[in-house]
């Protein structure tokens, strides 16, 4: 009698913990990336980075490790796929 109604608090507790942090990390609006390229479009840049990860879509930081284009940037967009990332409407920061 005692387990079923200890059962469900020890489930949901084991969920909340499990959950939380994974809840957490998918707000994160930044990347890092290995290194990258950019491109000016005028007052701003396309970028093209390598060895990304990270989260986020929109007005996002993206932090270039290394290389001649080395630093952070603020991107208005961008879009990641298997670590390869592309931002728009990217200035440095």
């Amino acid at each position: 009698m005692l387990l079923r109604r200890l059962l469900p608090i020890a489930l949901g507790a084991v969920l909340l913990t499990t959950l939380a942090p994974a809840a957490a990390a998918g707000a994160v609006a930044d990347h890092e990336c290995f290194s990258g390229q950019l491109t000016p479009t005028g007052d701003t840049y396309k970028m093209t980075a390598w060895g990304c990860g990270g989260g986020g879509y929109v007005d996002v930081t993206v932090r270039l490790m290394v290389g001649a284009e080395a630093g952070t940037y603020l991107c208005g967009h961008v879009f990641s796929w298997n670590g390869t990332l592309v931002g728009e409407r990217c200035v440095k920061e």
